[in-house]
């Protein structure tokens, strides 16, 4: 099996019932900092809540380097009734041999509860499932950020592993919980 990387050629946009996913433009750069610069969207993250505009230049700016390095596709999820930018969905860590990525996420709180996540999940594991010939797609939880481990387990994600001290954020070793979700299970939910 191969994983088909021609999204790194032509940015791929997708829609779905209230979002569009878009490439990342730095026009949104206000609506980025809205996000990044709220100290609940940041808490279980790496980054901290930022203070200043210019960080959410530096965001953007490593979305975009990341794509053209071919290291990581992010897309913006533009709201299409607020017509705002209102988080962004990425996948990397691409594994060509065993067919694995990871994904990431993060949305602005005020659109917290309201199915958003999981509406935008669904439609980047249907895509790295039937156009990218991924296998399975990992997604690693800081303890303790149930919502993130909610909104996955809606997307049909299952928790996997407990990881302890697994990784280094903002200055301490923390607990990572492992949630995936494999092809075949994908194709089950699907069918039922």
């Amino acid at each position: 099996m191969i994983i088909k990387k021609d999204f790194f050629e032509n940015f791929p946009f997708m829609e779905t019932e209230r979002l569009v996913f878009i490439e990342p433009d730095l026009k949104y750069t206000e609506d980025i900092y809205e996000i990044i610069s709220d100290p609940y969207v940041a808490e279980y993250d790496w980054f901290y809540p930022q203070t200043e505009m210019h960080f959410s230049r530096k965001f953007i700016s490593m979305y975009i380097e990341n794509y053209e390095n071919n290291e990581e596709i992010t897309w913006m999820l533009f709201d299409k009734d607020k017509r705002k930018v209102i988080g962004i969905i990425c996948l990397g860590n691409f594994d060509d041999v065993s067919c694995i990525c990871e994904i990431g996420f993060y949305l602005n709180r005020k659109f917290w509860n309201m199915g958003y996540g999981t509406e935008a999940i669904k439609k980047i594991t249907e895509y790295a499932f039937e156009k990218i010939g991924i296998n399975r797609i990992e997604a690693f939880i800081t303890e303790g950020n149930i919502s993130s481990e909610r909104v996955l387990e809606k997307s049909g994600f299952q928790r996997e592993a407990f990881m302890r001290e697994r990784d280094f954020i903002k200055g301490k070793f923390v607990n990572t919980v492992l949630m995936a979700i494999i092809m075949r299970d994908y194709n089950k939910n699907m069918h039922d």
